[in-house]
């Protein structure tokens, strides 16, 4: 009896360390509100497991006239699809396309390649006036070549282009952890305000200057 007393204990302890080891993550905490009370909603998990959201009224001495509380995968499911399709202004693309593609190195690589086309125009145009001969000529043409060449294989990997932010946004959400979508929102969100859906949110600077006026709900994105 001791024995087998023993190795319940054992087992119980391994499957509490395992539950530790295991904390439930709420990716809105932080900036989900209450859309009636205005106070911060924490996340918590019922006896048979549901996870939800609940209004922290009371704990601030207060009353919420709805008792807010939101079945969190729903409002985690709708807030990750809003910000999935969140859609760059045509201003923030041009900038974004300047500073992608004006990189020190492109720079250099750039500016060596329009050299080496100068001196292949200045070549041809003597070969073409009878000032070179079509020997010397085409080996200085083919060694042109060969280093317009090995400035291509230095090209840096492409940059990440505008039109691709979008996707790449819905694709990093899709498969993000749950720790990883809040540490995405609290940069991203001063306050997410929700009743049953998304009515109201507060961006951060600077994105609160361009994208501050996005109407709420995932479909009107």
């Amino acid at each position: 009896m001791f024995d087998a007393s023993q190795d319940i204990r054992r087992r119980w302890h391994r499957h509490a360390t395992q539950r530790r080891a295991e904390p439930r993550v709420f990716p809105l905490t932080g900036v989900l509100r209450c859309v009636y009370c205005g106070f911060p909603m924490r996340g918590t998990t019922s006896d048979d497991a549901t996870r939800y959201y609940r209004d922290t009224a009371r704990e601030h001495a207060a009353t919420c006239p709805r008792h807010g509380v939101l079945l969190a995968e729903r409002i985690e499911q709708e807030v990750m699809e809003w910000v999935g399709q969140i859609a760059l202004p045509e201003a923030w693309k041009v900038r974004i396309a300047q500073l992608a593609t004006a990189t020190p190195e492109r720079t250099r690589l750039e500016e060596e390649r329009r050299l080496l086309r100068s001196q292949l125009e200045r070549l041809q145009r003597l070969f073409i006036q009878g000032d070179l001969a079509e020997e010397d000529y085409d080996k200085r043409k083919a060694r042109l070549h060969n280093e317009l060449k090995q400035l291509a294989a230095q090209e840096p990997c492409p940059a990440v282009l505008p039109q691709d932010i979008a996707p790449t946004l819905h694709t990093f959400l899709e498969h993000a952890t749950p720790d990883e979508r809040k540490r995405l929102y609290r940069i991203l969100f001063r306050a997410v305000y929700a009743s049953g859906r998304i009515e109201r949110v507060e961006f951060r600077k600077p994105f609160d200057d361009v994208l501050g006026n996005l109407p709420c709900g995932a479909s009107d994105v």
